[in-house]
């Protein structure tokens, strides 16, 4: 009986050989353990990122954008105030009582729901009138200024007349402009620029303005005068 290294039971008799320095031992090759590791905590992953579309090129838009238009800003001269506004007429709800004249809602400058037209009052005499005030519609002072916008279907001339009434000289002041065809045209007017036909004076300073007159004379068949945005100011 042949025993090899290590030990052994023989009828009940353990016995046991340590084996030779020369004989040759049998290593049974075993897988090695690997310690097992905790494995870590699962986490939500954040969704993926889609990239935007590339925009088409009329889309893009500048890094740097423009920058918007400068305003041009004018210093008054030394010991001038800024104009106020110390009545207006746009005629967006109608004419004001008393008024001669017809609304316009044809012809109107941009913006303006309404306006004021002339009509005619004999041949070829057409009016466009506010009507008299006693007391006044305003006083006239050195920087008061009457400003309009009007549009005419014909080239004409055109008189602007302010009755006044004052301890020097009451009467119709005047000041003639022409009127382009088809046009509309913003007309400024210094009350001290009026002058009474008659004499030749300038509106008279502190004169109470009872009436405002647009007058037109020698008038073709058809004219179709308007007048919007009256304002005074000083």
């Amino acid at each position: 009986m042949v025993i090899g290294a290590g030990a052994a039971v023989v009828c009940g008799v353990a016995l046991s050989r340590r084996p030779e320095e020369d004989e040759p031992r049998t290593v049974e090759a075993r897988p090695a353990r690997v310690p097992r590791r905790a494995l870590p905590e699962p986490r939500e992953e954040a969704p993926p990122k889609i990239a935007p579309a590339p925009a088409s090129p009329a889309a893009v838009v500048p890094v740097f954008a423009p920058e918007p238009p400068r305003k041009i800003v004018r210093e008054p001269p030394p010991g001038a105030r800024e104009q106020r506004t110390i009545l207006r007429f746009d005629f967006e709800h109608g004419l004001p009582k008393g008024w001669r004249g017809e609304l316009e809602t044809e012809v109107l400058p941009p913006g303006s729901t309404g306006a004021f037209r002339a009509v005619e009052r004999g041949e070829g005499y057409f009016l466009a009138a506010s009507p008299w005030n006693t007391k006044g519609h305003f006083r006239a002072a050195k920087g008061t200024v009457f400003s309009f916008d009007c549009h005419s279907s014909h080239a004409i001339s055109v008189s602007l007349e302010i009755c006044v009434e004052s301890p020097e000289e009451n009467g119709n002041f005047c000041r003639r402009f022409e009127a382009p065809a088809g046009k509309w045209m913003h007309i400024e007017a210094p009350m001290m620029d009026l002058v009474r036909d008659e004499s030749g004076n300038s509106t008279p300073e502190g004169a109470v303005c009872c009436e405002m007159k647009f007058k037109l004379f020698n008038a073709p068949q058809g004219l179709r005068f308007v007048v919007d945005n009256i304002e005074i100011s000083d």
